[in-house]
């Protein structure tokens, strides 16, 4: 099969960023969150807004029944 040339330079690309932060995702997000705010650029966040409340499901009968026989 035939390689993507496109897929080469990305996977070349991947690994020449990689080896200069040692292979370290936090030092690479940590660089990536510095040049970000030192960008100028407004930078949003995704934080919700409000908490948000999770409903958590109620067992069923048939698992409340095999519970009581175990």
């Amino acid at each position: 099969m035939r390689q993507d040339e496109i897929l080469k330079e990305i996977h070349a690309n991947r690994k020449k960023i990689a080896a200069r932060y040692k292979y370290n995702l936090d030092a690479l997000f940590d660089d990536v969150e510095k040049r970000q705010w030192r960008s100028g650029h407004e930078v949003v966040s995704f934080e919700a807004k409000t908490k948000v409340h999770r409903r958590v499901a109620e067992p069923t009968s048939s698992y409340i029944s095999k519970k009581k026989t175990d």
